[in-house]
């Protein structure tokens, strides 16, 4: 049952956590959004599917953001209550550190298990759409990228295409001229109509040119090859290869519990170690927030900073440890949580001392 203290300091926290949430997935999403604004006005990416990336983003921020701003609140309203001497108060009332956490715990309690369900699978979920409505929005816009009678370049600038019609929204193509450089040799072919295909299993897109020739030319040598061709099929792209992080991160919870990899062993650590974060953060708040009235409510809010900073830190190295198998994987990522519970109580010990802190 939630004493009148506990609904008031429960009131402060989520009041300022809600804020602080807002404004920093708010700062995070502007500039994502403005890489997605850059990324439509280039035809990279059709711009109806801005705004379903930017919420999918979101979700996945979330995942990073709740128990920093949860941290965050928790120094901001302990500094607005130390202030106004408001904490003087109920410490004179014997109010002690156990006392004063025992409803933040609640809260984070609450707050651990809708990130545990955000981490474990709502945010993979969204990774996963993410890269899905990616591939196919660019593939689309790849697709509709040629234009009757313009230039286009392709390969890092080494290709250009030129077709004098298109149609069926850039996959049919008339009348076509490829000019390809490689090292140094230069091919030229031109063909009488052209069409796009996209292999499914690869995820690469081919240009198939029908009665055509096919020049290839050693610039300063009179030599050169010319081939007369029904059809010829040509790679105009690649699929970008993803990185071991990228394909984890998309990988159902389930799946890491079953790998023996210690890349997902890593990743699935990673996962269980957010709604412990919140959590560690939450009893690491309370003593590290203590200040005199004349600090003011922002006293310790660098110092908080700069330990969320090194708690996050040491666990993307101890991930990275793991991977690399230069820890073992029961010792993990769980040196860095108990570290950081071990400066959690010697704060207390330090500012409230052994007797008070269980009042």
């Amino acid at each position: 049952m939630l004493t009148t203290l506990d609904r008031y300091v429960l009131r402060e926290v989520i009041q300022t956590w809600v804020v602080v949430t807002f404004v920093l997935l708010l700062i995070m999403l502007s500039s994502r959004f403005a890489r997605y604004l850059g990324e439509a006005a280039a035809g990279n990416l059709p711009s109806d599917v801005v705004f379903t990336l930017l919420g999918l983003t979101s979700v996945q921020y979330l995942t990073v953001l709740v128990p920093v701003s949860l941290f965050l609140a928790v120094m901001l309203a302990q500094g607005r209550l130390y202030r106004d001497s408001e904490m003087t108060a109920m410490m004179a009332c014997g109010i002690g550190y156990a006392r004063f956490l025992r409803p933040l715990l609640l809260l984070a309690a609450v707050v651990a298990v809708g990130l545990a369900i955000l981490s474990m699978i709502v945010s993979p979920w969204a990774a996963q759409t993410t890269h899905e409505v990616r591939e196919n929005a660019q593939r689309e816009a790849e697709a509709a990228g040629f234009e009757a009678g313009r230039f286009r370049t392709g390969g890092g600038g080494d290709t250009v295409f030129y077709a004098e019609q298109v149609g069926d929204g850039g996959r049919e193509l008339q009348r076509v001229f490829i000019h390809t450089r490689e090292g140094d040799v230069v091919t030229v072919s031109q063909a009488a109509r052209a069409e796009q295909r996209l292999d499914r299993e690869t995820g690469a897109r081919h240009l198939v040119l029908h009665d055509g020739h096919r020049y290839t030319i050693h610039p300063g040598r009179p030599d050169y090859q010319v081939i007369i061709f029904e059809e010829y099929g040509l790679r105009i792209d690649a699929p970008e290869r993803e990185s071991g992080a990228a394909r984890r991160a998309v990988r159902p919870t389930h799946f890491l519990w079953q790998s023996n990899e210690l890349g997902d062993t890593a990743e699935l650590q990673w996962r269980i170690s957010v709604p412990l974060m919140g959590l560690v953060l939450v009893v690491l708040a309370v003593p590290l927030g203590r200040s005199s009235p004349r600090q003011g409510r922002y006293a310790k809010l660098l110092a908080a900073i700069l330990v969320y900073v090194l708690y996050s830190n040491l666990l993307g190295i101890s991930q990275v440890w793991i991977e690399r198998e230069q820890i073992p994987a029961w010792i993990g990522l769980w040196w860095v949580h108990a570290g950081m519970l071990a400066f959690a109580t010697v704060l207390v010990a330090k500012h409230y001392g052994w007797r008070y802190m269980v009042r």
